[in-house]
């Protein structure tokens, strides 16, 4: 799906900035560790908000925007606690670190976001979804990516970290790992991993997040074409 796409390069990518930045000492072995769990998070992220959303989008005739915003929502909370629970015993059991981790509440702030900017950018459309011109296509992952980036923010400012915050706060508490963000922080001139660097990692997952979400939604919803000669 384009949501575990997105992940997979979101993942990659914060696995060689924290190789090439200053003072960091994470191996090359982070690169592809980060790009599997952006590729699961992203994937499941996108795969209830997706269903929630596409499934609200039948009942609303595609125009409903508080429709779709619940049915978002409804489904990024469904994954969100699903994985904040597994994740919480993962830890537990096999490493027994007990860790504090996100989950429901962010997967129902950035799903009710994704909502919103899937029913502001298609209101107008006069094709169901949306059509698949290069310009409504653009609109869609636009402003999608937009206001789930916003979402993010607001969580990362209210201290609720999202991937990136919790495999650093995870770092810290198991010494010698590799995935700390605090070199990051010091690109960005904080000495750490501080509230400029969590908020600006947290926008960029949830920018990411949306852009990829929408495109697998456009290129899910483009009619095949027909087999008729």
């Amino acid at each position: 799906s384009g949501g575990a796409s997105a992940g997979g390069v979101a993942g990659a990518a914060g696995g060689l900035l924290l190789i090439v930045a200053p003072g960091a000492s994470a191996a090359a072995a982070v690169v592809p560790v980060l790009a599997l769990i952006g590729l699961v998070c992203g994937g499941m992220a996108a795969a209830g908000v997706g269903y929630g959303l596409q499934l609200a989008a039948q009942r609303a005739g595609g125009r409903g925007l508080p429709v779709l915003m619940a049915g978002a929502a409804l489904g990024g909370v469904a994954v969100g606690t699903l994985v904040q629970w597994m994740s919480r015993w993962m830890l537990a059991a096999l490493v027994g670190v007990h860790l504090p981790t996100g989950g429901g509440l962010e997967g129902l702030v950035i799903g009710a976001a994704a909502g919103l900017g899937y029913g502001w950018a298609t209101k107008d459309a006069s094709a169901p979804p949306f059509g698949s011109a290069p310009a409504a296509r653009t609109r869609l992952v636009t402003i999608t990516a937009v206001c789930c980036g916003v979402a993010s923010l607001a969580l990362a400012l209210a201290g609720r970290p999202l991937v990136g915050g919790t495999l650093h706060a995870l770092a810290d508490l198991a010494q010698g790992a590799q995935t700390s963000l605090a070199p990051l922080g010091r690109v960005l001139g904080e000495p750490g991993f501080g509230r400029l660097t969590s908020a600006l990692i947290a926008m960029g997952e949830g920018a990411i997040f949306g852009a990829g979400l929408a495109w697998g939604l456009h290129r899910a919803s483009r009619p095949t074409p027909s087999s008729e000669p």
